[in-house]
């Protein structure tokens, strides 16, 4: 009956992105924000069809997730409701933007969940359901901890962790997030991939606050105190620039940090007033590429630190986290040290190191966090940081393109270099996040997680192509080559030629840009083409084997990546008979990549 239902809905609403036949999805919502009234709950439908919906009778199903939990709330569309092709409908608090229904919640059981007042880390349930009570779309959170009896509709692994929202008069746009689908009406039938942490956008296009951005370098030198919201959106607190000498880790407690290899100020991320805080860029890569660079200041383990005490933070690429920065336990074992904290409800998806600190060192893994459900792929690890090895400031990079993943721990900013990690990781979208949670009982312990130089830019190959066609010297017809891969931080890579006049003396043409569509060269021999115009010219002497090469180190800058090169090798023979006796190779075009 539901594979019928399925076929029968795709044959009449031909449905938009993703695999799901669903015509309406739930595409945004808040199930839960700061107070004990929750009044900025709210769930966004979206029609991803080409054709209006009715609604009527259709239903908003609040599902428990605890086992002998209470039943939940739900809300009942009215007769005469449409919802027109792109359309977004707003049911929720009148204090939500671009509400269409309202609903008051002023006490438990509320209506998307929470059966205890201010309860934000119970496991619910969110069903949209037709007329018949079948059901459309549907989402969960808090998934970790669910106990009720495992329903039919679940996808995926639902959202693992918690995503609140967190309100206040005081609280800045970019700490107001929902959980929303990272393109509007995109339905992969699982909530882990389906779903992200965004600032939340009722009533309007997902994501829009958070559209792909020109690539970004943050050196993180702004005055003190000052936060990235322009760049970072938070749940708890925003980041903000510190002095490394006098970094403010916890309310009245100033402690001094080494300066970066960057130098000048440094970003905190987490909240000084303890407990866990998120951060995630305003830029979110839907074409599959991400690379993350950063240095990172990573704990020699923190003394204070006593039983059932811990910290833990962790930084992911194409994926999103929960709003409390709670953890996974890649190492199997922190669990069971932070014993004080029952953060068993962790967000994270995608590529990520992961770090736990205890009182003797940090350990730091490399993780396939997927969709966030259960089941790490713990790629590497751990990476032991203590007073000996490994501690303080480290550049850490993430580059993963499609399914293929590159890190990098240590090594040159810029350079693919260090200990290097690669893997086949599952293919999650998303953005750059990052999380600290405490277990510590006294907050002046915190020792966090501080970044400097943050580097963010697609995943972009290396390309060397070729065009045209060379003209002979007296030897023959010079050829163009390169030894090595035109990657950023590449420092051997040249530009060779063979064919050459064994002892003679070749020029090398470089120039910005793609190859010239071949340019006659007046006085050299019919048919010489100019691909490359000679902005720069390199001198180079001959081998006796009729070899040639022009060392060409490629700075480690990430800022240059996507630049196009034009090379063209050019032979002097002075036994042609010509003003301009030079042979030639073809034209070969470089894009530098990472």
């Amino acid at each position: 009956m539901t594979m019928l239902l399925a076929a029968v809905v795709a044959a009449a609403f031909p449905q938009g992105p993703g695999s799901s036949p669903a015509p309406v999805v739930i595409n945004e919502f808040v199930h839960d924000d700061a107070g004990l009234i929750d009044d900025r709950e709210f769930v966004e439908l979206y029609n991803r069809t080409g054709q209006p919906v009715a609604l009527s009778g259709w239903r908003l199903q609040g599902e428990e997730g605890s086992a002998g939990g209470l039943l939940n709330g739900a809300f009942t569309f009215p007769a005469g409701t449409v919802i027109q092709p792109g359309q977004y409908l707003v049911v929720g608090s009148p204090l939500v933007p671009n509400v269409a229904f309202t609903t008051t919640s002023t006490s438990p059981p509320e209506w998307l969940g929470e059966n205890v007042a201010g309860s934000a880390n119970l496991p619910d349930g969110l069903t949209l359901r037709d007329a018949t009570g079948a059901v459309v779309d549907a989402v969960c959170w808090n998934y970790a901890v669910w106990t009720a009896t495992v329903p039919p509709w679940v996808e995926g692994s639902g959202l693992w962790g918690a995503m609140q929202l967190i309100d206040g008069s005081a609280q800045p746009i970019a700490g107001q997030l929902s959980a929303q689908r990272w393109v509007d009406g995109h339905d992969d039938n699982d909530n882990g991939k389906d779903f992200l942490h965004m600032q939340w956008t009722p009533g309007a296009q997902n994501g829009s606050l958070n559209a792909v951005l020109p690539s970004v370098r943050e050196d993180c030198d702004g005055p003190i105190g000052s936060s990235l919201n322009s760049l970072f959106a938070f749940s708890f607190v925003p980041g903000t620039l510190q002095d490394p000498a006098a970094v403010a880790v916890a309310t009245g407690a100033v402690r001094a940090y080494p300066p970066s290899p960057q130098g000048g100020n440094v970003l905190r991320t987490w909240d000084p007033t303890g407990g866990g805080n998120m951060l995630t860029a305003q830029t979110l890569t839907v074409i599959g590429s991400f690379l993350f660079e950063a240095w990172v200041h990573i704990a020699p383990g923190n003394p204070a630190i006593v039983a059932g005490e811990g910290e833990s933070w962790a930084i992911g690429v194409r994926g999103t986290t929960d709003t409390f920065g709670h953890p996974h336990d890649a190492s199997g074992a922190y669990y069971q040290q932070a014993s004080f904290c029952a953060n068993r409800s962790p967000g994270g998806t995608g590529l990520a190191w992961m770090a736990y600190v205890n009182a003797t060192q940090t350990d730091l893994y490399l993780v396939d966090a997927g969709n966030g459900g259960p089941g790490l792929n713990v790629i590497a690890g751990p990476i032991v940081c203590n007073a000996a090895q490994n501690s303080g400031w480290r550049r850490l990079r993430l580059r993963v393109d499609g399914t293929q993943a590159v890190a990098n721990f240590g090594g040159t900013f810029g350079v693919d270099d260090g200990q290097r990690f690669t893997a086949t990781v599952a293919d999650v979208p998303g953005a750059l996040w990052m999380q600290f949670r405490e277990c510590i009982l006294a907050n002046a312990n915190i020792t966090g997680l501080l970044l400097d130089r943050i580097e963010l830019y697609a995943a972009s190959p290396a390309q060397v192509t070729y065009a045209g066609q060379g003209s002979p010297t007296s030897v023959g017809t010079p050829g163009i080559g390169v030894v090595g891969s035109p990657q950023v931080g590449n420092a051997g890579f040249q530009i060779v030629s063979t064919g050459v006049i064994p002892f003679g003396v070749s020029l090398l043409a470089l120039d910005v840009g793609a190859l010239l569509p071949g340019v006659p060269v007046p006085g050299a021999q019919p048919g010489l083409a100019l691909y490359a115009t000679p902005t720069f010219v390199g001198t180079a002497f001959n081998a006796p084997a009729g070899t040639s090469s022009f060392a060409f180190p490629l700075p480690p800058e990430n800022a240059l990546v996507g630049a196009v090169l034009a090379a063209q090798w050019f032979d002097l023979d002075v036994t042609l008979p010509y003003p301009l006796p030079l042979g030639s190779s073809r034209g070969c075009q470089l894009v530098l990549g990472n």
